[in-house]
């Protein structure tokens, strides 16, 4: 497993498509930062252009706009993530892991790397291509900041810290689900295409339609984003524990989940 996994990771290095895929990440995200810092900042370009706009009217430009405000910078990069970030993970896994199978390596190697060796390999660049996703996303928010921003707290970098790998693991945890589902499937890109089609328009809609539930009935305080990962992950908030210790059970539950398919039904299944 250690060699398969050396060269992956040389295989990753070296191909162009992960790089191009986390700089259009930064580049959407900071494009993203550009939207929320016009709507939160307080630079003193924005205080006089939004003065100016209304009149002279105090420019709570939050409050005009969405109704909230951040306090902290922390807050601020957080938002980065609000970008469905992780179809940029589902995307590396169509362009590099799957066309894996699709080439005949993997049948190729299979008398010297099992098939549960392979999938852990696999497992281990999805956390690292997650973590590299979030980083990339928050560092493009941070950019931002410095610019919209003045005298504005920080906030707490540790409760931040935590934020980010709680994003990286739900992140991965979806990334990890998209792989053994393609394993089971004859066609690995259905799962892919699902999941793209699950994290653009179905999550959302399943949402919006548990919360007009939970609204028509004030007794009802269970929330489907609750048990599910990209529902967690929209969730999870800086600092607020409680969203963290939540996506954090899911995210062991849907992993644990995938390993015990891997060991016990995945690894009998032929290498195609």
């Amino acid at each position: 497993m250690k060699h398969f996994l050396f060269a992956e990771l040389y295989r990753m290095k070296s191909s162009k498509s992960p790089l191009i895929l986390l700089l259009v990440c930064f580049g959407l995200s900071f494009t993203a930062g550009i939207t929320y810092g016009i709507a939160f900042g307080n630079a003193p370009f924005l205080t006089d252009f939004y003065s100016f706009l209304f009149g002279g009217m105090d420019p709570g430009v939050t409050e005009l706009l969405s109704g909230n405000h951040v306090d902290t910078l922390v807050e601020f990069a957080a938002l980065g993530f609000n970008g469905n970030v992780e179809l940029f993970l589902v995307i590396f896994i169509a362009v590099f892991l799957l066309p894996l199978k699709r080439s005949g390596f993997i049948k190729n190697i299979a008398s010297e790397f099992t098939r549960t060796q392979m999938f852990f390999t696999h497992v281990i660049l999805i956390l690292l291509y997650s973590f590299l996703l979030t980083d990339v996303a928050a560092f493009a928010m941070l950019l931002n900041a410095g610019f919209f921003f003045r005298d504005v707290p920080v906030g707490n970098i540790g409760a931040f810290i935590v934020h980010i790998l709680m994003i990286t693991l739900i992140i991965s945890a979806i990334g990890i689900v998209v792989l053994t589902v393609s394993e089971l499937l004859r066609k690995p890109m259905t799962a892919v295409i699902f999941a793209i089609v699950y994290i653009l328009i179905g999550a959302p809609m399943l949402f919006s339609m548990s919360d007009i539930l939970t609204g028509l009935n004030s007794a009802r305080t269970f929330r489907l984003q609750y048990i599910s990962l990209v529902g967690n992950l929209s969730l999870l908030s800086v600092g607020k524990w409680d969203t963290v210790i939540s996506a954090l059970i899911v995210v062991l539950g849907y992993t644990a989940l995938c390993i015990l398919l891997q060991l016990t039904v995945l690894k009998r299944k032929d290498i195609i």
